[in-house]
């Protein structure tokens, strides 16, 4: 049950890291 919710918050973590890297991609143009 642990591994699970390990995994579940990694998973999780790593879609908000995705986002904000995007978000600043976005704002900051190329």
């Amino acid at each position: 049950m642990d591994c699970v919710l390990y995994d579940a918050i990694y998973f999780c973590l790593k879609i908000l890291i995705n986002i904000q890297s995007d978000t600043v991609a976005l704002h900051g143009g190329k």
